[in-house]
């Protein structure tokens, strides 16, 4: 009997509220009609449980796909920074390319620079010697050479050498004949022989005269060679 009571008292709360709803009720609730109220309620009720239901459905779908997004964008957000890292490695790296190439260009252009100007003073030197042996050459013409215009700078340095060495044996030669026409003159054969003596001299007078005029005559040839 106490379970009874004490089962009656935990069911008093229920009690009282289906009253109260009864009391709140129509009085033909009873009635099933479709224009009946409590028929509107319970379609009611289905079309928002429905909805709820379909809510429920759109929200766990919405969310497993909000936490695939969340996925893929921390995959994104990961791939970001390591693209990120090997980017700025790059840049680094070819930035320190970029300063290694500046030096060796700083070093190229002041090699080029020292080159061009010694280049520029060898090619000076070398036409001022040009211009020396032609100077020379010109002064030293020598017939068997050919024509002044076709000879080239090599020959011109020979033929220069030629000259001076011609010019050397000439002027040796012509020493030599005076020393001995000195010493002839001074022993007791030029006292003897007077009139070969006096024969002899003016004939090494006339051949060092010869050799003499040979350079004007050789300078002569070439401007007739040249204004032929």
């Amino acid at each position: 009997q106490q379970k009874l009571q004490r089962n009656v008292s935990k069911y008093k709360t229920y009690e009282d509220y289906i009253l109260k709803v009864i009391d709140n009720l129509p009085e033909n609730y009873l009635e099933y009609s479709a224009e009946s109220m409590v028929m509107s309620i319970i379609r009611k009720h289905e079309t928002l449980g429905a909805t709820n239901e379909t809510l429920i459905n759109n929200l766990s779908r919405l969310s497993d796909e909000l936490e695939e997004c969340q996925h893929s964008l921390e995959s994104l957000h990961q791939e970001y920074d390591t693209t990120k890292l090997m980017i700025n490695s790059r840049l680094s790296e070819r930035r320190m390319e970029c300063e290694e190439a500046k030096e060796r260009n700083k070093r190229l252009e002041i090699k080029i620079n020292l080159h061009r100007g010694n280049f520029i003073q060898q090619s000076e030197g070398l036409g001022a010697l040009a211009l020396a042996i032609n100077n020379l050459a010109d002064q030293c013409y020598m017939r068997h050479y050919g024509i002044y215009e076709e000879i080239g700078i090599l020959a011109k340095l020979d033929m220069v050498k030629e000259f001076i060495v011609e010019k050397k044996d000439i002027v040796q030669m012509s020493a030599q004949m005076d020393s001995t026409s000195a010493l002839v003159g001074t022993t007791d054969q030029i006292q003897e022989k007077p009139a070969e003596t006096n024969q002899l001299v003016p004939q090494i007078k006339i051949t060092f005269a010869n050799s003499a005029k040979s350079v004007p005559n050789q300078k002569n040839r070439l401007k007739s060679t040249k204004a032929r």
